[in-house]
């Protein structure tokens, strides 16, 4: 990288959707790890991924039918919205 210092670590947001089910996660990727992955090795420090499902009412009609119930979108929309936060792209 030209004319940039190498960050300690960088929280990488993430979604995945299963249908119609959106699940968030966010992953910090320290230098260690970065280090860990290029060498071929297990990083010394243990990596956590956060994981939230939406706390919809009804979790396993959720997995199943995921935003197609008005009140469960109210919900995922609302996580969404506050999922942006994480989003913010580096000048």
């Amino acid at each position: 990288m030209q004319g940039k210092d190498l960050l300690n670590s960088k929280l990488i947001p993430g979604i995945t959707m299963r249908g119609v089910v959106p699940i968030f996660y966010l992953l910090e990727v320290t230098r260690e790890l970065m280090d860990a992955l290029q060498s071929g090795t297990y990083p010394m420090q243990e990596t956590c991924l956060r994981k939230c499902i939406p706390p919809v009412r009804s979790p396993d009609q959720y997995s199943q039918f995921g935003m197609r119930r008005l009140e469960d979108r109210k919900v995922v929309l609302k996580c969404f919205e506050a999922f942006k936060k994480f989003l913010v792209v580096d000048p």
